[in-house]
């Protein structure tokens, strides 16, 4: 009982923060060299706990004389401030909570068994357009008697009111992902457009449009849902962990586009972790990932990214393509690839979640 006291807690306090429009934060440093020492105290005589790197950002906590303490986190510390710059950042929100695409006016059906079939007409005669596996998803667009007309993977065709079920009624029963805590943190926003693909577009842009696709899914199998942005705002590195370790998430996801213009023929998908913890996670979103959406699998690796190093939860970066190669851009622009990359984090996150409770 106490354990349901404490979410509720929580979820009061989240909610609380995400129906603040802005929130100007604290002072962050940016760190202007590598391998800056962090001190235990405002002076070179303390302990060393811990180094940062050029470019990483922290909220600032004090300042004194000509030190400066700062949030790593999972602890404190003290740098010089010769070596930081420091900017209040009153760009910095929590965002509100938007309704995600695609629009909640369209009834999600869940199909029942494998090899279910979606026809071009409401009528076994009709052409067979795809054939789809138990548990995934279809927009129903249209109810008839005993057909619907239903949008999948950007396709519209018509499948047997009888194949399929209420995904609410599944709810019930109990998903993996049922009362799970998923931050999603869309890479970059505002000032930080991050990669630019050949066609001119931004990063942060595709990150954002993935997150709404995600957070639909996961809603529909009961996830408790929280974006690090819901619209074109910046936010620090610093600000997204800390709201997940706020949280007490049971994954953070940083969602990235990929760019090496130098290599436009590079293609294909990465998983980054940072605890040895998350490498099991890693694989299995990875694994799903490349089968859902049949890219070039470019594996998992260790990624010393601040996101993921300054966070406590379980969390993982995933880089789900080269905006630098022509085809993969426009693909990834695809309403239709879009779900596919939701369903394949999905199935991996509900196989972590089926052999780790």
């Amino acid at each position: 009982m106490k354990r349901y006291r404490y979410i509720a807690l929580i979820s009061v306090i989240v909610v609380f923060i995400l129906s603040i429009t802005t929130i100007v934060y604290a002072n962050e440093a940016f760190i202007n060299v590598n391998n800056l020492n962090v001190r235990s105290g405002p002076g070179t005589d303390f302990e060393k706990v811990a180094q940062i790197d050029q470019g990483e950002t922290y909220e600032i906590i004090e300042e004194q004389a000509d030190w400066v303490k700062i949030d790593l986190g999972h602890t404190t510390g003290w740098v010089s401030a010769e070596y930081i710059s420091v900017e209040k950042d009153e760009e910095q929100t929590v965002p509100e909570e938007e309704t995600s695409s695609p629009p909640p006016s369209l009834t999600v059906m869940e199909i029942r068994d494998d090899k279910t079939t979606m026809r071009s007409e409401a009528s076994t005669e009709g052409a067979i357009l795809a054939t789809l596996d138990k548990g995934e998803t279809v927009q129903v667009m249209e109810e008839m008697d005993e057909w619907l007309k239903v949008s999948w993977n950007g396709n519209q065709g018509y499948i047997a009111r009888s194949l399929v079920k209420d995904p609410e009624k599944a709810k019930q029963k109990g998903s993996n992902l049922f009362n799970k805590t998923i931050v999603i943190d869309p890479g970059h926003g505002g000032r930080d457009v991050g990669a630019i693909g050949i066609s001119g577009s931004y990063e942060k842009n595709y990150t954002l449009m993935t997150a709404n696709e995600l957070k639909y899914f996961l809603e529909i199998l009961g996830a408790n849902v929280i974006l690090t942005r819901s619209d074109d705002t910046y936010m620090s590195l610093g600000g997204r962990s800390s709201l997940s370790n706020l949280v007490e998430a049971d994954v953070f996801l940083s969602l990235h586009y990929n760019s090496i213009p130098q290599y436009p023929e590079v293609t294909g998908l990465n998983t980054f972790y940072y605890s040895e913890r998350d490498i099991k996670l890693a694989q299995t979103v990875q694994n799903e990932l490349v089968k859902a959406t049949n890219m070039d699998d470019n594996g998992v690796e260790f990624g010393d990214f601040q996101v993921l190093r300054i966070n406590r939860r379980p969390s993982l970066l995933l880089e789900l393509g080269f905006l630098s190669n022509a085809a993969e851009e426009n693909k990834i622009q695809a309403k239709g690839f879009q779900e596919k990359i939701a369903k394949g984090i999905i199935r991996g996150l509900d196989k972590h979640f089926a052999t780790s409770q």
